[in-house]
């Protein structure tokens, strides 16, 4: 979660600022569990796609606004990790694909496995084991993105 303090609000004119948006120079990591950084094509202009970035707590908000109404997608997609005592540093890892994995000997349990571009699978917001694929064998694929760098 974020958190937003009045005295880093900018103040710009609404006609700049989709209905409802704020504009802050600053906000604060209220936990530190990791987050998502998601980018959206919203559309083209001279050759160079347009996007619109978002910071997102949990997976279901980053699915939510990739699947509204509006026509945008999502072209990128960034797992951030802040430092913990199995990892001092901060990590981010770009997202490569997301699977939603039925737990094995439950009934109708899951969890979003992320996979990243170099292969590395994360679940539950930790660094996944080599056993993943073992205790995931049931996996639905939701996103596949393409490595644009």
């Amino acid at each position: 979660m974020f958190t937003t303090f009045t005295e880093l609000k900018v103040s710009l004119p609404s006609p700049f600022l989709p209905v409802g948006a704020q504009l802050w120079r600053g906000i604060e990591l209220t936990l530190r569990s990791p987050w998502f950084i998601a980018s959206l094509r919203v559309g083209q202009e001279g050759g160079s796609a347009l996007t619109r970035d978002f910071m997102f707590e949990a997976w279901s908000d980053v699915a939510a606004i990739a699947n509204s109404d509006d026509g945008a997608g999502l072209s990128e997609l960034q797992y951030v990790r802040p430092p913990r005592q199995d990892h001092p540093d901060w990590s981010i890892h770009r997202i490569a694909r997301v699977w939603k994995a039925t737990l094995r000997g439950t009934q109708g349990s899951s969890v979003i496995v992320l996979e990243d571009f170099n292969g590395v699978e994360l679940i539950d917001r930790a660094l996944a084991s080599s056993t993943v694929s073992a205790l995931l064998p049931k996996r639905e694929l939701l996103v596949s993105l393409t490595d644009g760098i």
